[in-house]
């Protein structure tokens, strides 16, 4: 009974918050009661509202701060704490690790999970202190392969490019399976985190475009150079979404003795 209202708890929370229909609820009660799949992941397999919705309300509901992993740079002393097998097992993801004040930051989505985070104390001694955010189901399963799957060691990324060895059984060793990512894309990520872990205040990315779209999920800020021309070639910037990306300013200039055409110095910043 108690389960029960818990599911209807988190529909009426919906409703009120005017994400889905009484309609749509019923229809995901009804055909909840026939297959027994948690209302969320049904409300979501129909339609009716994202997991980024439904995580945002949770978090909101239980004062429990929530996490897009999009947005979230590997950290590797993070993930040497925790076992890839525990975190799969336990839908627990580090994403962070304070050394100075011994805080290390997990993403889940079993907030209330007791005997998860009991297990994870154990493992860790009582020395760190842990902290939990509010993860959707979707984003966890990938970012946990994606995080475990890729070597971030900038030695061994900068061997690889120098060299042009694969290691694929490193690799796969790390959960990676035969999915490969560039060396130079994985080479990105690992001074991002270096960046991170230094204090740095500003982290600027000069492209080219596998870099640029692999680290602008990540960006708050994008300075444009918009040349107006249409010069041969097959290499584009990702394009800019303008439901993502607020445009703030924008600077025409002429082409100078040096130019080879007009163009605009622009400012957008994420929404």
């Amino acid at each position: 009974m108690a389960e029960q209202r818990k599911k209807l708890r988190l529909g009426e929370l919906l409703v009120q918050q005017g994400l889905i229909t009484t309609d749509q609820l019923s229809i995901v009660l009804a055909e909840q009661r026939h297959n027994n799949i948690p209302i969320g992941r049904l409300l979501v397999r129909l339609g009716f509202v994202t997991e980024s919705a439904i995580r945002d309300i949770m978090a909101r509901t239980i004062g429990q701060e929530a996490i897009d992993l999009a947005q979230v740079v590997a950290d590797p002393e993070a993930l040497k704490l925790v076992s890839q097998d525990f975190a799969r097992r336990n839908r627990v993801l580090p994403i962070a690790y304070d050394p100075a004040d011994q805080i290390l930051t997990v993403a889940t989505t079993e907030i209330f999970n007791v005997v998860a985070m009991d297990q994870l104390r154990a493992m860790l001694g009582p020395q760190i202190e842990i902290k939990t955010q509010l993860a959707s189901e979707a984003q966890l399963e990938d970012y946990t392969d994606h995080f475990y799957g890729y070597e971030l060691s900038v030695d061994g990324i900068l061997k690889e490019i120098e060299t042009g060895e694969i290691d694929y059984e490193s690799l796969q060793a790390a959960g990676g399976g035969d999915e490969y990512t560039q060396p130079m894309v994985r080479l990105v990520n690992a001074l991002l985190v270096d960046a991170v872990k230094r204090g740095a205040a500003e982290i600027m990315v000069i492209g080219g475009s596998d870099i640029f779209a692999a680290t602008m999920p990540m960006a708050d800020r994008l300075e444009i150079t918009h040349v107006h021309a249409s010069p041969e070639g097959d290499v584009l910037f990702p394009p800019i979404d303008p439901q993502v990306w607020q445009e703030i300013s924008r600077e025409e200039h002429f082409a100078g003795p040096d130019d080879d055409a007009n163009f605009a110095l622009a400012t957008y910043v994420k929404r």
